[in-house]
């Protein structure tokens, strides 16, 4: 697989499909070419990490683990950079049409 980070989104390119037994019955899941049982394990990203007793609550950010009852999963895309001018008072001032003059 390929995940190209340079973009706001991930993309996979699977390259060869592989078929193995489901050595843990319904439990099965595949992480790429290997087979894990979803009860104990977590893919992240082709990436399998041991869950704990007490992970609950565990998600993936990228080929990460995290709790996201504590923690945030903030996407980090180098060379896409959005900034958004801050205006002053004068900035505002000098754009806004003059009053009108009442009747």
């Amino acid at each position: 697989m390929h995940f190209d980070s340079a973009l706001t989104h991930e993309y996979c390119i699977v390259f060869d499909k592989v078929i193995r037994d489901r050595v843990f019955g319904t439990y099965s899941r595949c992480c790429e070419s290997v087979v894990y049982d979803w009860r104990r394990s977590v893919c992240c990203a082709g990436v399998l990490h041991c869950k704990l007793t007490d992970s609950a609550a565990v998600s993936c950010c990228g080929n990460h683990l995290y709790n996201p009852r504590s923690q945030i999963c903030c996407s980090d895309c180098p060379g896409i950079v959005y900034i958004q001018p801050a205006l002053t008072t004068r900035d505002v001032s000098t754009t806004l049409p003059p009053p009108r003059a009442e009747d």
